[in-house]
């Protein structure tokens, strides 16, 4: 498979051959959902904290008496029955919601998205990233003019490889546009993404990192 590769004036210089193993992946559905759903819940923050019974600032007094009444037995009012007690089970605030995937499904997974952007037309290769020196948005932004449609100007992942990072400063001002180093990237961002623009350098490095020819 082909895809064509820009320079920073947005014209079209060349065609560049993809690796087939990286991007001509069998697509698996199953197993780019459960990458995603693991990816989502990583991100997850236990924030949540509720108070304990030897937590709530409440009388430990007993409500009334133990016998005599004709009503049940209570304790103090910090009990989780009460109304302004303590909860019972409740979030701690220190709750781990990390999952794992083993490195061999990641790949694999990771491979399956690129082969559904690639089969989509959503791959577009750039050129001369590398050169840039000053971080200029203008020139991400008349790039972007050029090679996509209107359309697609909602969610484009700009891939990039080491040490480009210039060409990350001049992408962050975009609020449809995000940077990502090929050796960071996820399931979960590519298939985000609408279109996915890469550099050569980051293409080379992708194709390092999930060929088992290596």
């Amino acid at each position: 498979m082909k895809i064509p590769v820009y320079d920073l004036t947005g014209t079209k210089i060349k065609d560049i051959t993809l690796d087939k193993e990286v991007f001509e992946a069998p697509i698996n559905a199953d197993l780019m959902a459960q990458a995603v759903r693991i990816y989502t819940a990583n991100q997850r923050v236990a924030a949540a904290k509720a108070l304990t019974r030897a937590e709530v600032d409440r009388t430990r007094m007993k409500i009334y008496r133990q016998k005599g009444t004709g009503g049940a037995r209570h304790g103090d009012r910090r009990s989780p029955i009460m109304v302004g007690g303590g909860k019972a089970h409740g979030p701690t605030g220190i709750q781990n919601f990390e999952l794992r995937l083993p490195e061999k499904m990641k790949a694999a997974a990771l491979k399956s998205a690129l082969s559904v952007k690639a089969k989509e037309g959503g791959i577009i290769a750039v050129d001369g990233l590398t050169g840039v020196e000053i971080p200029k948005t203008k020139t991400m932004a008349e790039l972007f003019a050029k090679i996509f449609d209107p359309k697609d100007l909602r969610s484009i992942a700009v891939v990039v490889a080491p040490k480009m990072d210039q060409a990350i400063k001049s992408t962050r001002n975009f609020v449809f546009a995000q940077p990502y180093r090929a050796q960071d990237l996820t399931t979960y961002e590519v298939l985000k993404s609408r279109k996915l623009l890469v550099t050569v350098e980051a293409l080379e490095q992708l194709q390092k990192r999930l060929s088992t020819k290596q």
